[in-house]
């Protein structure tokens, strides 16, 4: 497999390759990036029972759920911050109350996808969150990330690269699906992330409580959920 990867950090929206791309050429990489995401989610359920875990729940997203506080206290511990708590606390309450079961790809965003010389999908990385929660968890990763990606950094989205509605109603018109609760969606995608992170921090001994108050994955999440972001309940 070979090709070029929209880099992460520094973000692709401020730098790198993609920014020295026409408007054109982006165009086409999201639009082929959007095309892969859809296909993804076209696969049928099937032909992928290997990713279900029926011993965590009754369908895919309480599995999802129930994996991701075993996370939290397998990760941190008997320290789980105060505010990762009141998150998943949250997600359970306000849970979607119908889910369409599919193949979601769990890490789901351009920065880990390969593209070609054409700027067309090539190949699509980073498989170990991939699961049988609705498909719509990864809709929500991708436009959590999106933002994430440009404006939490405070540079504007490249020209050519679709915006969040029109994501949306691609998204809607290549898979055929209902689009439904995605503000649910993208808390669960900044819990996720700013649990990894929490994790990643534990390596380099910096204090939970410091490490959740400096988590922008966490920050964005609890705003979302109309919660009180961490570094102003330290």
């Amino acid at each position: 497999m070979h090709g070029r990867v929209p880099v992460s950090f520094p973000v692709y929206n401020a730098t790198g390759w993609l920014t020295e791309a026409t408007s054109a050429q982006r165009r086409r990489l999201w639009e082929s990036a959007v095309g892969q995401l859809a296909a993804i989610h076209r696969v049928p359920v099937d032909d992928v029972r290997l990713v279900d875990r029926p011993q965590r729940g009754v369908d895919g997203l309480d599995q999802q759920v129930t994996y991701w506080r075993q996370f939290a206290a397998w990760a941190l511990g008997d320290e789980v911050p105060p505010i990762i708590r009141t998150l998943l606390d949250w997600l359970v309450d306000h849970r979607p109350s119908r889910t369409v079961p599919g193949l979601a790809w769990g890490d789901a965003r351009i920065g880990n996808m390969m593209f070609g010389p054409d700027y067309e999908v090539v190949g699509v990385m980073d498989w170990e969150q991939a699961s049988l929660a609705d498909p719509l968890t990864d809709l929500g990763w991708w436009l959590f990330f999106g933002d994430i990606h440009s404006t939490d950094h405070g540079v504007p989205r490249l020209d050519g690269l679709g915006g969040r509605e029109e994501t949306i109603d691609a998204w809607r018109e290549l898979t055929g699906r209902t689009v439904h609760d995605l503000h649910w969606y993208e808390v669960f995608a900044g819990v996720k992330t700013g649990l990894l992170a929490l994790r990643s921090q534990r390596s380099l001994r910096i204090p939970k409580a410091e490490g959740a108050a400096r988590n922008m994955f966490l920050t964005r999440a609890c705003r979302l959920a109309e919660l009180t972001p961490p570094e102003e309940s330290a």
